[in-house]
């Protein structure tokens, strides 16, 4: 499938893991009432946008000058 879009693409950045969970949810008591084991984690967004970074600032800088 990337095969397919990269033609319409400028970049790609591949992130996955698994950090962070299951992740705890928590009531307002500070409590564990039950765990996030779908969504992805303040960790893995975290990775994600680590992962980001750099390709973001290479594409701002490309079409800035």
């Amino acid at each position: 499938m990337l095969e397919m879009i990269r033609p319409f693409a400028d970049a790609f950045v591949a992130c996955s893991g698994q950090e962070g969970m299951p992740q705890p949810l928590v009531n307002s008591k500070g409590v564990i009432v039950d765990y996030n084991r779908y969504y992805p984690s303040p960790e893995m967004h975290q990775q994600a946008a680590e992962k980001l970074v750099p390709t973001c600032k290479a594409m701002l800088e490309s079409r800035s000058g």
